[in-house]
């Protein structure tokens, strides 16, 4: 055993490795593990020191638990330690909201903590907050620690290791005190570092090449520099097909008189969980996917899906092969092709070795929470080959059904080691199809145990194995129950299942296979569509009468998702369908349908329309035929939606003066309507989204005065909107503009676009001051990249004009890291500005950040509103509101880089 380095991780075992602990001795490589390791019942993970030499070895530094606290040991722990905790964060409400404070132990043998820093929090629990620095930072002035590395938005592990790794000074003598590396392992110039550099440089196609050319080069000049294992990947890119080849080689002809449409192809590398290779790659006509290689599938790129997944797997298992090649090694990967062909087809038997314990359950409370949890872990999945899943629950919640989209068979290896023959050979169909057979069998297990891992509640897991090349076709559906699978469990603690069929007969799992191992199209288990999966919870917010808890209830101020309303014409659409349903009995049924609402109905504008269409009924004007006509009379009860067209028309057009006309006159309507007024029980707002309407709950107290907020028919808004848009263009009209841009920012005081297009406005009239307050004020109530970014853009050139030269920087920069349309542009200008400006300091990130905070700018708004609006669509889901809950969601994912939060909203939509 390595006295060093005592503890061997698990092959599936999850792991992350820090790149910023700052005082580490040059050489030594620190993280955390999760998995793979003895860990206490409900733990959190360790922090380690890996081995350099060894990747799957480590030795133990602390013990870290969900409650902020980190305990120095050297072994991992059977039960939680009963000490004074090295680390301790603990969290209260302060004047500047949910803060916090780092205590460390500052003596070897004292027990007492002294405070060293504080800071601001976003997050519930301490195990799920996020640390925001900068904010409320104070230090203590004897620490003598620098904070220069507490970079923006940290995960709790990574702040918590770096805390432990950084403040307390009494670590165990071969971290604090050693500055020597040890010495590499292996001999020659191979450097599995040095491979994935190459594969991850430049698009995927140029990255193989670079790693092929490199690697057969280097065993020409220098044969004692090869290594079987880095051989064994070269023949499997060379095998699917991708060596040598660009996009343009894997262009399909979809349409027969359209031209051949070539594949966006990118090699990602998920680091958030998995940490695994994934080539996202799609085809279609703008924004008409017609293949995605998971969701979408097309016959015509069948191959192509195929080559191109394989290419993947090949990564992958390349990946997991070097992990395990490591682990039972002597680190130095030295191992021949033969062997290391071995290894890879036996990774297929192993994968259900990462499988959390169903017997342990975590006991993840409310359904948003369940759902997320459950697409984590199969996120943190390390496959060979990728799958694709989609998942319900029931309404009970203790049955949980998963469709699999399984890899083609055709991206299953290519050739295996023949002992016999001492040389590789073709793999024949029958070999394929095995190989896919033993994989769909041991996924079924996996996702079982991942889901009743989750909650104890979970009792039954269902799942249906599809092909895709086959038109998504079911060919292996199974119902797993905890007890069977928790026996499995308790009978293999390896968890290896080397017959995984054994388990999936005795749940009775249904599959046709043939002769060559080929799986058979059957009748699955279980659909989305029907049965005890099938959502049936109202599709749409303005009709879900759900009612809201009082979380959910508190923060939005309504006792219903559908009170949350942000269309003017809700009420009237759904009495316009009544009566074009009547229609379709004749004109006498329509009248009727007409009176009875007139009759009913208290709205005035409401009686006004059936009034109005009752005349033209009795006229002959309208019959049964006219569903067209009574729509838009329901809908456009002032008349607005016309000309506000035509004005849009019109502008498009260059028509500046045209369409000015028409603005007046659809101005002279909207005063006169007197509809919208705001009285001192309501006021009428515009809202362009759900996510800027619960926004409007969070910003704007002091505008809604304790009133009902009533959504504003859009006209009212888009007349002064395009009214400033029009106006700026021509400087006789600047000042105009400007007082039709702040009434948009009256109608509309939580949507950002409103203040941009004030800040527009000041930029014509070149107050660039007042440009870049409104900037500000954009970013407040952001919650799209796009409009930050934009946001950012103009700021940076406010600032520039202003002179302000490293904000205006920071700003240009924060427009591209944030992706959005305007990043190409601020690279321009910023690169200009940097080069027009002789002396301009330049600065970290971190450093920037903190600049444009102290100049008032909301750095942290777009990430805080994200989580706001994440935290409401938590709590509406958990009300069974799962239409406002998914449309917030959806906007909150849109800030929020998380690659669980997708399939985890589809879930919970029908």
């Amino acid at each position: 055993m390595d006295s060093t380095y005592p503890v061997k991780l698990g092959l599936f075992a999850k792991s992350t490795r820090l790149t910023n602990v700052p005082y580490a001795p040059e050489g030594r490589v620190y993280g955390m593990v999760s998995s793979g390791i003895k860990m206490p019942l409900g733990g959190s993970f360790y922090i380690a020191e890996f081995d350099p030499a060894h990747s799957n070895r480590v030795r133990v530094v602390a013990y870290v638990d969900m409650y902020g606290r980190a305990f120095a040991c050297d072994e991992p722990l059977d039960v939680p330690p009963a000490m004074t905790p090295q680390v301790l964060i603990q969290t209260y409400s302060g004047a500047q909201g949910a803060q916090g404070c780092i205590q460390v132990q500052v003596g070897a043998e004292q027990d007492a903590l002294t405070p060293i820093m504080e800071f601001s929090k976003t997050g519930e629990a301490v195990a799920e907050m996020r640390l925001t620095f900068g904010l409320s930072l104070k230090r203590a002035e004897d620490s003598g620690v620098s904070f220069a590395f507490m970079k923006h938005d940290l995960p709790y592990d990574e702040f918590m290791s770096i805390c432990f790794l950084s403040l307390y000074k009494h670590l165990p003598p071969v971290i604090a005190h050693s500055t020597t590396a040890p010495a590499a392992s292996g001999s020659g110039a191979f450097d599995l570092a040095d491979v994935f550099m190459r594969l991850g440089s430049g698009d995927f196609f140029s990255g193989v090449d670079r790693e092929v050319l490199e690697a057969e080069n280097s065993w020409q000049e220098s044969p004692e520099s090869a290594r079987g294992v880095e051989r064994y990947l070269v023949r499997l890119l060379r095998e699917e097909g991708v060596v040598g080849k660009t996009a343009s080689d894997f262009a399909v002809r979809f349409k027969e008189d359209d031209d051949p449409v070539e594949p966006s192809v990118h090699l990602i590398r998920t680091l958030s969980y998995a940490n695994t290779y994934y080539i996202d790659f799609s085809y279609g006509y703008g924004f008409d996917v017609v293949e995605n290689g998971l969701f979408r599938a097309h016959a015509a790129s069948a191959s192509q899906r195929a080559t191109l997944i394989g290419a993947e797997g090949a990564l992958n298992r390349f990946l997991l092969l070097t992990d395990y090649l490591q682990d039972v090694g002597a680190g130095n990967l030295k191992e021949d092709e033969a062997l290391c062909a071995q290894y890879d087809a036996w990774l297929i038997d192993r994968i259900c070795t990462q499988a959390p314990d169903p017997r342990r359950p975590e006991g993840v409370k409310g359904r948003w929470g369940r759902h997320l949890k459950f697409a984590q872990a199969v996120e943190s999945l390390r496959l060979p080959y990728r799958i694709g899943y989609d998942f319900r629950t029931n309404e009970a919640g203790d049955a949980l059904a998963v469709n699999v989209s399984m890899p083609p068979v055709a991206s299953f290896p290519k050739s295996v080691w023949d002992a016999q023959a001492q040389d590789f050979r073709r793999t024949t169909p029958a070999d394929s199809n095995a190989s896919y057979v033993r994989y769909a069998s041991h996924v079924c297990i996996l996702l079982a145990a991942a889901a009743m891992h989750v909650s104890s509640r979970v009792a039954r897991v269902l799942v249906t194995c599809q092909k895709p090349e086959e038109g998504f076709a079911p060919v292996l559906s199974v119902e797993l129950t905890r007890a069977l699978v928790e026996d499995a469990f308790a009978r293999d603690e390896e968890r290896a299942f080397a017959d995984p069929f054994a388990i999936l007969n005795a749940a009775s799992a249904r599959y046709e296979m043939g002769e060559g191992f080929e799986l058979g199209r059957i009748d699955p288990l279980f659909t989305f569509y029907e049965g005890e999966f099938a959502l049936n919870r109202e599709p749409l917010v303005y009709d879900d009468p759900a009612p809201l808890n009082d979380a959910a209830r508190r923060e939005l101020g309504v006792e219903r998702g559908c009170d949350l309303n942000i269309f003017e014409e809700r009420d009237r659409r759904k009495l316009a369908e009544e009566t074009v349903a009547a229609m379709a009995q004749g004109d006498d049924a329509a009248v009727e349908a007409i009176k009875a609402i007139h009759d009913r109905s208290e709205n005035l504008t409401v009686r006004r329309v059936c009034q109005m269409l009752l005349d033209d009924f009795a006229r002959g004007n309208l019959d049964a035929q006219s569903e067209l006509e009574v729509r838009e009379a329901f809908l456009d009860a002032y008349g607005f939606k016309a000309p506000m067209t035509r004005a849009y028309a019109l502008s498009r057009e260059g028509d500046d003066v045209g369409a000015s006309k028409v603005l007046d006159s659809l101005q002279a309507a909207v005063d006169s309507c007197k509809a919208f007024n705001d009285t001192s029980r309501i006021c009428y707002r515009y809202f362009d989204s759900y996510a800027t309407r619960v926004l409007y709950e969070k910003y704007c107290a002091e505008d809604r005065g304790g009133r009902r907020v009533l959504p504003l028919a859009n006209e009212p808004y888009l007349v002064h909107d395009l009214y400033a848009q029009v106006l700026s263009g021509s400087i006789a009209g600047q000042d105009e503009a400007l007082v039709h841009a702040k009434r948009c920012i009256e109608l509309a005081p939580a949507y950002s676009t409103a203040y941009l297009r004030a800040a527009r406005a000041y930029f014509v009239k070149a107050d660039f001051a007042s440009e870049a307050a409104m900037c500000i004020k954009a970013l407040e109530v952001a919650w799209n990249p796009e409009d930050a970014g934009l946001a950012y853009y103009w700021l940076a050139f406010a600032y520039w004009k202003m002179d302000r030269f490293e904000l205006a920087v920071a700003c240009y920069r924060r427009c591209i890291a944030l992706g959005s349309q305007m990043a190409s542009q601020a690279e321009e200008e910023c690169a200009e500005l940097v080069e027009g400006v002789k002396g301009l300091q330049r600065h970290s990130a971190l450093k920037e950040r903190e600049l444009m905070i102290e100049a008032g700018i909301p750095y942290d708004a777009l990430h805080d509103n994200a989580q706001h609006l994440l935290k409401i669509a938590e709590e509406a889901i958990d009300s069974n509101n799962d239409a406002l809950g998914t449309v917030l969601a959806s906007s909150a994912l849109r800030g929020i880089r998380d690659d669980a939060m997708l399939p985890t909203i589809r879930s919970l939509q029908p």
